[in-house]
């Protein structure tokens, strides 16, 4: 479970009281369910099947699709790991699968919203750096189009100096007056 040592501290200070309400929660527990149940500052998710009880000690603020996904998958290693038989006549599965099971709550434990809150960090680093990127190119743009006007207001002065006609321009153009 998330918060795998605070909730292993809490165990080993209130072992009593947890054994107590795993002893509790167990009879109720219907074949093919799954159901959580509420200890103290912990949540018990539950999954059953027809013979066998699957149980998660977790954080209270451990979601609870993540703590049934989970049991879902120790479900699944238990099936594909062991036979019937050796299912219903285990007392413990050994450390083989012991180390199957630790590596499946590290999974379960790295914390969705610290990779959700990653991409939306990354997402907005990128963002920033288009924004920036786009604010360079208006600024380099606007240089442009600030040297473009300079120009333009030069050739505008020099075009002002031709707006009248030159005299020769003026006999040329005259046609003859007929009287």
């Amino acid at each position: 479970s998330r918060g795998l040592g605070d909730v292993y501290k809490r165990q080993a200070i209130d072992k009593g009281t947890y054994q107590l309400a795993i002893a509790n929660i167990l009879p109720k527990l219907a074949p093919n369910r799954q159901k959580c149940y509420f200890h103290e500052s912990c949540k018990v998710y539950a999954s059953t099947t027809d013979n066998m009880k699957y149980l998660c000690l977790a954080d209270s603020d451990f979601k609870l699709d993540c703590a049934f996904s989970f049991l879902e998958a120790v479900k699944d290693k238990v099936n594909k790991t062991f036979s019937e038989t050796e299912i219903n006549t285990a007392n413990s599965f050994g450390d083989g699968f012991r180390q199957e099971l630790e590596t499946l709550i590290i999974d379960y434990n790295k914390d969705p919203e610290s990779d959700k809150a990653k991409a939306i960090i990354a997402n907005l680093t990128d963002l920033k750096n288009i924004a920036a990127e786009n604010i360079n190119k208006v600024l380099e743009r606007d240089i442009k189009i600030e040297v473009v006007l300079q120009k333009s207001n030069a050739m505008k002065g020099v075009c002002l100096l031709y707006t009248s006609p030159s005299p020769r321009d003026l006999s040329t153009s005259r046609m003859p007056s007929s009287a």
